[in-house]
């Protein structure tokens, strides 16, 4: 996936080959977080967290289903995971507030799944810090 094609503002992620129009808990009020995707086509993509935490979070996108877990609970580094448990993204933030990826399998996932996931991390994981 290249970043150079990737365009994303509150509601919308979009890339060379789809449009995602988005949906997501951060300022609904929920008290568990979430994210939905609705692509040009009609398929959805869904990020939600499982317990009562955000370590763990389920994934389905067009039918294909990933796992987000963190490994460290008191660390923000997350890997994401197919459904046959290969890891297939790895992320970090990073003080700035930037969400790095640092590694990716490209060859293992779809660019519109890792787009829509990795928005999805940098939503729970590396959130813009406001002052006031």
């Amino acid at each position: 996936m290249r970043a150079d094609v990737l365009n994303v503002n509150e509601s919308q992620l979009a890339s060379a080959q789809e449009r995602i129009l988005l949906e997501h808990s951060i300022d609904s009020g929920s008290r568990r977080f979430w994210v939905r995707g609705t692509a040009t086509t009609g398929e959805t993509l869904h990020v939600g967290q499982q317990g009562v935490s955000i370590s763990h979070m389920q994934a389905k996108c067009m039918g294909r289903e990933y796992t987000l877990d963190r490994p460290n609970p008191f660390r923000r580094e997350r890997r994401i995971y197919d459904a046959s448990g290969n890891e297939i993204i790895r992320t970090r933030p990073t003080f700035k507030g930037v969400l790095e990826i640092t590694d990716m399998r490209p060859q293992q996932v779809p660019d519109v799944d890792a787009a829509f996931l990795t928005y999805c991390c940098a939503l729970v994981d590396a959130p813009k810090r406001r002052r006031i």
